[in-house]
């Protein structure tokens, strides 16, 4: 397996990292350049790798090389010795078009020796816990699934996915991988802890907060966290639930409010959430963030021959460390040494937590390792 990494500039493309394959079977691309930048970069891999599958999404930064970029676009071009891709992509109308669009994306991959998926959907108009169940329906229980919802930095206005061809808005795409030789681990991390419970959820549906403890959601989070009556953003994306089945504490998951409706008093989550789960407001310190990343390499062991680190963080823990925000993805780097290392932030990330079916997460890192032994 050869993997080269790459950056595009006003020359057009460089490799910074790792070999050059002439003819990869896959390039994985991520961006948060201006559009007429990112249409260039795209019509430059297609022209110098005019059989190679292409796919990709905009970003709130990239990672490349245990260094974190910001408007840039970055690269990893992968060729298998004796394995296969095979992408597929669909449009998303809407949000409840998620499930049809996931279930679409896994039947269109679902064959035998396959091996995992990657997967990256428009950031915005998308249930992601809807996509990943669709997906999960079409697929095996135990076949990883990896990847997540594109990114536009904090704007939140419109965020675009490459499927062999340029980025675009309301898509997904999936990269079925196949071959006796493909060896894919994936880890987990966190770094955010509960610290002061909030009550139940008494009225809810999908992804929205009715009622906690039968009084406003709203109204409940804004007296606990002793905030004012104008929410930043920050706050939202500083101040994630932890929301767990009653009982089962450690079944567990984290979700971010992205929104609130004043007018009912609600509050909209990043992803499904447990019916009558248990609340508690988490926080984190930037020491603490950078560790979950280390542990999220850590804990993607069991590849023999490592020849990416595919990385996959949250927004919201790059608001958290701001400035800092590169210690997380060198932490990254301190675990998987020289191999190549490619990323980005996303509005949710799709991953296996350990002992886990796959997830639809918020306020992690997940990374994944991808290699091929040889023959």
């Amino acid at each position: 397996m050869i993997v080269g990494l790459y950056q595009f500039t006003d020359q057009g493309w460089t490799l910074v990292h790792g070999g050059e394959p002439t003819h990869p079977h896959l390039v994985i691309v991520f961006g948060s350049a201006e559009p007429a930048a990112m249409r260039g970069a795209i019509a430059a891999l297609r022209a110098g790798f005019p059989e190679a599958n292409i796919a990709g999404c905009t970003t709130g930064g990239e990672m490349l090389s245990g260094e974190l970029l910001e408007g840039s676009i970055v690269a990893a071009a992968l060729q298998f010795e004796r394995s296969h891709v095979h992408t597929h992509s669909v449009k998303i109308a809407s949000r409840r078009d998620s499930f049809t669009a996931g279930r679409r994306l896994g039947q269109a991959i679902a064959a035998p020796g396959l091996k995992g998926a990657l997967v990256l959907a428009e950031g915005i108009d998308c249930d992601g816990s809807l996509l990943l169940s669709g997906i999960v329906d079409a697929l095996d229980e135990d076949v990883p699934i990896f990847g997540g919802l594109a990114g536009d930095g904090m704007d939140f206005v419109v965020t675009r996915v490459a499927a062999n061809g340029p980025f675009e808005s309301g898509q997904a795409v999936i990269v079925g991988f196949f071959g006796a030789g493909i060896e894919i681990a994936h880890g987990t991390g966190t770094g955010w802890q509960a610290y002061r419970d909030i009550g139940t959820i008494t009225n809810s549906a999908g992804g929205i907060i009715f009622e906690i403890d039968h009084q406003p959601a709203l109204e409940v989070l804004r007296q606990a966290a002793r905030l004012g009556s104008s929410i930043s953003f920050h706050d939202l994306m500083t101040m994630p639930l932890w929301i767990a089945d009653a009982g089962r504490p450690e079944s567990g998951l984290i979700r971010t409010v992205v929104g609130i409706d004043e007018s009912r008093g609600s509050l909209v989550m990043a992803g499904d959430v447990p019916r009558h789960g248990e609340c508690s407001i988490m926080r984190a310190e930037p020491g603490d963030i950078a560790a979950g990343a280390e542990a999220a390499a850590a804990a993607a062991t069991g590849v023999t021959t490592p020849g990416l680190a595919l990385c996959v963080s949250c927004i919201g823990r790059k608001e958290v460390l701001g400035t800092g925000a590169a210690e997380e993805v060198r932490a990254v780097t301190r675990r998987t040494g020289g191999v190549p290392q490619i990323g980005f932030y996303s509005y949710g990330e799709l991953g296996r937590p350990a002992g886990q079916h796959a997830r639809f997460l918020n306020q992690t890192m997940c990374v994944t390792m991808i290699g091929e032994k040889s023959r």
